[in-house]
């Protein structure tokens, strides 16, 4: 039986050494990050766990990229290799059942908070941001009881500067007894949405000037002030936006791909910022040097492309220090 080679073609960041005079000082660290040609399979990938003589650690992109991962690496019998995967909104399951020594993700409250925020303002005639992209944190299970460690993005600081700007319409005590009904709609290709939509839910309950409902993808635009739109596009939502709008309800976008002409604003995640988090994650776990086998990584997507990005410029960034 011919078992199918496992290809590797490397990305290798630069390495930067610290000069001193007396040249004692030591190398900054050295990481070496590279990328299957082809996603490989548990036993070729436990075999390079196994014969790799060097720190090595897996990223994974994706919740499939762990499992395989966690796969290998029990069949590798090699339990010093280290795990750090990107999980959907942050879920740390994959930290309870061993799966991952540390999970990088976006909270899903966090991307509740901003987008009942935005929709506050919208439906008080303040216009929102265009777009506003929150930022990653990183859970080891260290750091996990703490919160984890959070990178801010732009996206977030614009948002606090909104609420010193307009603390009335962001109020949780509001001064009059006016209440928005606010639509919630959860695309039919939207995934992992129910941790999502029990987010909105439990923020928008704070606001006592908010009715926010579960509404089918086929809403009436009449029936609400402002719709919420969870997950991705179809081309029966976007015309239903696209509809609303024209009438005059706010579209406020959750991790959608809708077009700006359905949206008034869209709140989703900083896809560098999860790199930028991943690596730190990287740092604490191997921080002497080592070599970052990643999995899952898809040249076509543009999230992962700009998330990879992230990964190797914050990598280098390190090895300069």
């Amino acid at each position: 039986m011919h078992r199918r080679p496992f290809c590797l073609f490397f990305a290798t960041l630069p390495v930067f050494t610290a000069c001193g005079e007396d040249g004692s000082s030591t190398a900054a660290p050295t990481y070496t990050l590279q990328t299957p040609a082809s996603t490989p399979d548990a036993s070729a990938l436990a075999e390079q766990l196994r014969s790799s003589n060097t720190p090595l650690l897996v990223f994974a992109h994706d919740d499939d990229a762990i499992s395989l991962a966690a796969a290998a690496r029990k069949a590798s019998q090699q339990a010093d290799r280290q795990i750090v995967g990107i999980a959907p909104q942050a879920a740390l399951i994959r930290l309870d059942d061993g799966s991952a020594d540390a999970i990088v993700g976006v909270s899903s409250q966090a991307l509740a908070t901003a987008a009942i925020e935005l929709c506050l303002l919208a439906v008080q005639g303040i216009s929102p941001p265009p777009r506003v992209m929150v930022g990653a944190r990183w859970f080891s299970r260290s750091n996990r009881a703490a919160g984890g460690q959070a990178l801010p993005s732009p996206g977030e600081f614009l948002l606090a500067m909104l609420r010193q700007q307009h603390p009335e319409a962001l109020s949780q005590t509001p001064q009059t007894d006016v209440v928005f009904r606010i639509g919630v709609v959860v695309s039919p290709k939207a995934s992992d949405s129910s941790r999502l939509a029990t987010a909105l839910a439990s923020t928008a309950r704070t606001y006592p000037q908010l009715d926010l409902q579960l509404s089918p993808v086929e809403f009436e635009p009449q029936n609400f002030n402002a719709i919420l739109v969870v997950g991705r596009s179809t081309p029966a939502l976007a015309a239903a936006c696209a509809e609303a709008l024209s009438k005059g309800t706010k579209v406020i976008g959750v991790c959608t791909d809708l077009p700006a002409t359905c949206v008034q604003a869209v709140v989703d995640s900083d896809a560098a910022s999860l790199g930028r988090a991943a690596a730190e994650a990287i740092v604490a776990l191997m921080p002497t040097a080592g070599t970052v086998l990643e999995l899952g990584f898809v040249a076509s997507d543009a999230d992962r492309v700009a998330c990879r990005d992230g990964l190797a410029a914050a990598l280098a960034d390190r090895q300069r220090q």
